[in-house]
Protein backbone atom coordinates (compact mmCIF):
# COMPACT_ATOMS: atom_id res chain seq x y z
CA UNK A 1 0.00 0.00 0.00
CA UNK A 2 1.29 3.44 -0.86
CA UNK A 3 2.07 5.98 1.84
CA UNK A 4 -0.60 8.47 2.79
CA UNK A 5 -0.15 11.90 1.21
CA UNK A 6 1.42 14.45 3.51
CA UNK A 7 -1.06 16.98 4.87
CA UNK A 8 0.14 20.08 6.71
CA UNK A 9 -3.32 21.12 7.93
CA UNK A 10 -6.87 19.90 8.14
CA UNK A 11 -9.04 22.99 7.68
CA UNK A 12 -12.30 22.83 9.62
CA UNK A 13 -14.97 25.31 8.52
CA UNK A 14 -17.65 25.86 11.19
CA UNK A 15 -20.77 27.99 11.25
CA UNK A 16 -23.51 28.91 13.70
CA UNK A 17 -26.58 26.99 12.47
CA UNK A 18 -24.64 23.90 11.34
CA UNK A 19 -24.26 20.63 13.28
CA UNK A 20 -20.59 21.20 14.09
CA UNK A 21 -19.70 18.69 16.82
CA UNK A 22 -19.39 15.58 14.68
CA UNK A 23 -17.47 17.23 11.79
CA UNK A 24 -15.18 18.72 14.44
CA UNK A 25 -14.45 15.22 15.74
CA UNK A 26 -13.97 14.00 12.15
CA UNK A 27 -11.40 16.72 11.46
CA UNK A 28 -9.47 15.94 14.64
CA UNK A 29 -9.56 12.22 13.83
CA UNK A 30 -8.29 12.88 10.31
CA UNK A 31 -5.51 15.13 11.61
CA UNK A 32 -4.41 12.41 14.00
CA UNK A 33 -4.53 9.80 11.24
CA UNK A 34 -2.51 11.93 8.81
CA UNK A 35 -0.20 13.35 11.49
CA UNK A 36 -1.38 16.88 10.78
CA UNK A 37 -3.02 19.73 12.69
CA UNK A 38 -6.49 21.26 12.70
CA UNK A 39 -6.96 24.87 11.60
CA UNK A 40 -10.55 25.79 12.46
CA UNK A 41 -12.30 28.85 11.08
CA UNK A 42 -15.68 29.97 12.39
CA UNK A 43 -17.54 31.54 9.49
CA UNK A 44 -20.11 34.20 10.32
CA UNK A 45 -22.52 33.79 7.42
CA UNK A 46 -22.47 37.05 5.51
CA UNK A 47 -25.99 36.46 4.17
CA UNK A 48 -27.33 36.06 7.72
CA UNK A 49 -25.58 39.29 8.74
CA UNK A 50 -27.18 41.13 5.83
CA UNK A 51 -30.58 39.65 6.63
CA UNK A 52 -30.38 41.14 10.11
CA UNK A 53 -30.44 44.59 8.54
CA UNK A 54 -33.91 44.14 7.08
CA UNK A 55 -36.95 45.23 9.15
CA UNK A 56 -39.04 42.31 10.34
CA UNK A 57 -36.34 39.69 9.66
CA UNK A 58 -36.70 36.52 11.71
CA UNK A 59 -34.50 33.50 12.35
CA UNK A 60 -35.54 29.99 13.42
CA UNK A 61 -32.38 27.92 14.06
CA UNK A 62 -29.54 29.89 15.59
CA UNK A 63 -31.19 30.89 18.87
CA UNK A 64 -32.79 27.51 19.58
CA UNK A 65 -36.38 28.81 19.75
CA UNK A 66 -39.24 28.59 17.28
CA UNK A 67 -38.88 32.01 15.65
CA UNK A 68 -37.19 35.13 17.01
CA UNK A 69 -36.63 38.67 15.73
CA UNK A 70 -33.26 38.90 14.02
CA UNK A 71 -31.68 42.05 15.44
CA UNK A 72 -28.08 42.68 14.38
CA UNK A 73 -26.70 43.20 17.90
CA UNK A 74 -28.37 40.03 19.20
CA UNK A 75 -27.12 38.09 16.19
CA UNK A 76 -23.54 39.25 16.65
CA UNK A 77 -23.63 38.38 20.35
CA UNK A 78 -24.99 34.91 19.55
CA UNK A 79 -22.27 34.37 16.94
CA UNK A 80 -19.54 35.36 19.40
CA UNK A 81 -20.96 32.98 22.01
CA UNK A 82 -21.20 30.13 19.50
CA UNK A 83 -17.63 30.72 18.32
CA UNK A 84 -16.34 30.63 21.91
CA UNK A 85 -18.24 27.41 22.59
CA UNK A 86 -16.81 25.72 19.48
CA UNK A 87 -13.29 26.93 20.25
CA UNK A 88 -13.46 25.37 23.72
CA UNK A 89 -14.92 22.18 22.28
CA UNK A 90 -12.15 21.92 19.67
CA UNK A 91 -9.49 22.50 22.29
CA UNK A 92 -10.87 19.73 24.48
CA UNK A 93 -11.18 17.16 21.68
CA UNK A 94 -7.81 18.05 20.14
CA UNK A 95 -5.99 17.76 23.46
CA UNK A 96 -7.55 14.33 24.04
CA UNK A 97 -6.31 13.22 20.61
CA UNK A 98 -2.86 14.81 20.94
CA UNK A 99 -3.45 17.06 17.91
CA UNK A 100 -2.28 20.66 17.49
CA UNK A 101 -4.99 23.17 16.61
CA UNK A 102 -5.80 26.81 15.94
CA UNK A 103 -9.04 28.80 15.76
CA UNK A 104 -10.06 32.01 14.01
CA UNK A 105 -13.27 33.93 13.18
CA UNK A 106 -14.19 35.57 9.89
CA UNK A 107 -17.18 36.42 7.71
CA UNK A 108 -18.14 34.99 4.33
CA UNK A 109 -19.74 31.93 2.72
CA UNK A 110 -18.50 28.72 4.22
CA UNK A 111 -17.53 26.60 1.19
CA UNK A 112 -15.99 29.46 -0.78
CA UNK A 113 -14.06 30.72 2.22
CA UNK A 114 -12.74 27.29 3.16
CA UNK A 115 -11.44 26.79 -0.38
CA UNK A 116 -9.77 30.20 -0.36
CA UNK A 117 -7.98 29.46 2.90
CA UNK A 118 -6.72 25.96 2.17
CA UNK A 119 -3.57 25.33 0.15
CA UNK A 120 -3.47 22.67 -2.57
CA UNK A 121 -2.07 19.96 -0.26
CA UNK A 122 -4.54 20.53 2.58
CA UNK A 123 -7.88 18.91 3.42
CA UNK A 124 -11.12 20.73 4.28
CA UNK A 125 -13.97 19.48 6.48
CA UNK A 126 -17.29 21.34 6.14
CA UNK A 127 -20.32 20.58 8.35
CA UNK A 128 -23.72 20.26 6.71
CA UNK A 129 -26.94 21.82 7.89
CA UNK A 130 -27.95 18.49 9.41
CA UNK A 131 -25.45 15.69 10.02
CA UNK A 132 -23.71 13.66 12.69
CA UNK A 133 -20.51 11.65 12.26
CA UNK A 134 -18.09 10.15 14.76
CA UNK A 135 -14.61 9.16 13.62
CA UNK A 136 -12.85 8.33 16.85
CA UNK A 137 -13.08 6.90 20.36
CA UNK A 138 -13.28 10.34 21.92
CA UNK A 139 -16.32 12.63 21.88
CA UNK A 140 -16.95 16.28 22.60
CA UNK A 141 -20.54 15.82 23.62
CA UNK A 142 -22.90 13.18 24.93
CA UNK A 143 -21.35 9.74 24.92
CA UNK A 144 -22.77 7.02 22.71
CA UNK A 145 -21.88 3.33 22.57
CA UNK A 146 -19.03 2.72 20.14
CA UNK A 147 -20.87 -0.08 18.36
CA UNK A 148 -23.90 2.12 17.67
CA UNK A 149 -21.72 4.90 16.32
CA UNK A 150 -19.81 2.62 13.92
CA UNK A 151 -22.87 0.75 12.65
CA UNK A 152 -24.57 3.99 11.57
CA UNK A 153 -21.52 5.47 9.83
CA UNK A 154 -21.09 5.51 6.05
CA UNK A 155 -18.04 6.79 4.19
CA UNK A 156 -18.51 7.61 0.51
CA UNK A 157 -15.82 8.70 -1.96
CA UNK A 158 -16.40 10.46 -5.28
CA UNK A 159 -12.87 10.49 -6.74
CA UNK A 160 -13.71 11.54 -10.30
CA UNK A 161 -11.25 10.81 -13.07
CA UNK A 162 -8.77 13.63 -12.47
CA UNK A 163 -5.27 13.63 -10.94
CA UNK A 164 -6.61 13.91 -7.36
CA UNK A 165 -8.57 10.64 -7.52
CA UNK A 166 -5.82 8.52 -5.84
CA UNK A 167 -5.59 11.04 -2.98
CA UNK A 168 -9.36 10.86 -2.41
CA UNK A 169 -9.28 7.06 -2.33
CA UNK A 170 -6.18 6.80 -0.13
CA UNK A 171 -7.49 9.19 2.51
CA UNK A 172 -10.87 7.50 2.34
CA UNK A 173 -9.31 4.10 2.86
CA UNK A 174 -7.40 5.37 5.89
CA UNK A 175 -10.68 6.52 7.44
CA UNK A 176 -12.39 3.22 6.57
CA UNK A 177 -9.69 1.30 8.43
CA UNK A 178 -10.01 3.55 11.45
CA UNK A 179 -13.81 3.40 11.54
CA UNK A 180 -13.95 -0.35 10.71
CA UNK A 181 -16.70 0.11 8.11
CA UNK A 182 -16.92 -0.67 4.37
CA UNK A 183 -16.85 2.22 1.92
CA UNK A 184 -18.84 3.27 -1.12
CA UNK A 185 -17.06 4.66 -4.18
CA UNK A 186 -19.06 6.63 -6.74
CA UNK A 187 -17.54 5.63 -10.08
CA UNK A 188 -16.75 8.23 -12.79
CA UNK A 189 -19.18 8.54 -15.70
CA UNK A 190 -16.61 7.60 -18.35
CA UNK A 191 -15.65 3.96 -18.86
CA UNK A 192 -11.99 4.94 -18.98
CA UNK A 193 -12.28 6.77 -15.66
CA UNK A 194 -14.08 3.85 -14.02
CA UNK A 195 -11.43 1.43 -15.30
CA UNK A 196 -8.72 3.67 -13.89
CA UNK A 197 -10.33 3.72 -10.44
CA UNK A 198 -10.81 -0.06 -10.45
CA UNK A 199 -7.20 -0.62 -11.53
CA UNK A 200 -5.86 1.71 -8.84
CA UNK A 201 -7.90 0.03 -6.11
CA UNK A 202 -6.78 -3.43 -7.27
CA UNK A 203 -3.14 -2.34 -7.40
CA UNK A 204 -3.36 -0.98 -3.84
CA UNK A 205 -5.16 -4.08 -2.54
CA UNK A 206 -8.24 -2.00 -1.62
CA UNK A 207 -10.84 -3.34 -4.07
CA UNK A 208 -12.60 -5.45 -1.42
CA UNK A 209 -12.92 -2.46 0.93
CA UNK A 210 -15.11 -0.44 -1.44
CA UNK A 211 -18.51 -1.11 -2.99
CA UNK A 212 -19.09 0.51 -6.36
CA UNK A 213 -21.97 3.00 -6.54
CA UNK A 214 -23.39 5.62 -8.88
CA UNK A 215 -24.39 9.26 -8.48
CA UNK A 216 -28.01 8.12 -8.59
CA UNK A 217 -27.41 5.82 -5.61
CA UNK A 218 -25.63 8.64 -3.80
CA UNK A 219 -28.60 10.96 -4.33
CA UNK A 220 -31.01 8.26 -3.11
CA UNK A 221 -28.89 7.67 -0.01
CA UNK A 222 -28.89 11.39 0.69
CA UNK A 223 -32.69 11.59 0.56
CA UNK A 224 -33.04 8.48 2.74
CA UNK A 225 -30.87 9.63 5.67
CA UNK A 226 -31.42 13.39 5.97
CA UNK A 227 -32.93 12.97 9.46
CA UNK A 228 -30.40 10.53 10.89
CA UNK A 229 -27.44 10.58 8.54
CA UNK A 230 -24.06 9.83 9.89
CA UNK A 231 -22.46 10.21 6.47
CA UNK A 232 -19.16 11.52 5.10
CA UNK A 233 -18.56 12.35 1.42
CA UNK A 234 -14.93 12.67 0.25
CA UNK A 235 -14.31 14.60 -2.98
CA UNK A 236 -11.45 16.39 -4.75
CA UNK A 237 -11.32 20.11 -4.25
CA UNK A 238 -13.07 21.81 -7.20
CA UNK A 239 -10.76 23.27 -9.80
CA UNK A 240 -12.80 26.33 -10.87
CA UNK A 241 -15.79 28.48 -9.94
CA UNK A 242 -18.20 26.36 -12.01
CA UNK A 243 -17.12 23.23 -10.13
CA UNK A 244 -17.48 25.08 -6.81
CA UNK A 245 -21.07 25.97 -7.69
CA UNK A 246 -21.92 22.37 -8.59
CA UNK A 247 -20.30 21.12 -5.38
CA UNK A 248 -22.24 23.63 -3.25
CA UNK A 249 -25.53 22.54 -4.83
CA UNK A 250 -24.79 18.83 -4.25
CA UNK A 251 -23.64 19.63 -0.72
CA UNK A 252 -26.90 21.38 0.14
CA UNK A 253 -29.00 18.59 -1.32
CA UNK A 254 -27.17 15.78 0.49
CA UNK A 255 -26.99 17.25 3.98
CA UNK A 256 -23.78 15.30 4.74
CA UNK A 257 -20.39 16.17 6.15
CA UNK A 258 -18.10 17.11 3.26
CA UNK A 259 -14.37 16.36 3.12
CA UNK A 260 -12.50 18.06 0.26
CA UNK A 261 -8.95 16.82 -0.40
Amino acid sequence: MSALPATARIWLALDAPGHNEAPLEAAVGLARELRGEVAAVFVENVDLIRLAGFPGAAETRLFGRDTVPLALDELEAALRAQALLLERMLGRVARQAGVNWSFQRTRGRIVHLALELAASAECIVVPPGSCSIAMGPYTAGRSRPAAARSSALQIWAMPGDGPDAPRVLEIGHSLLQRAHVPGRVVMPHSQAGARSVRSWLALQGQADDWRESSETELASAGRAVRSTGQRLLIVPKPADSHAVGKLEEAFRQLGWTLLMV
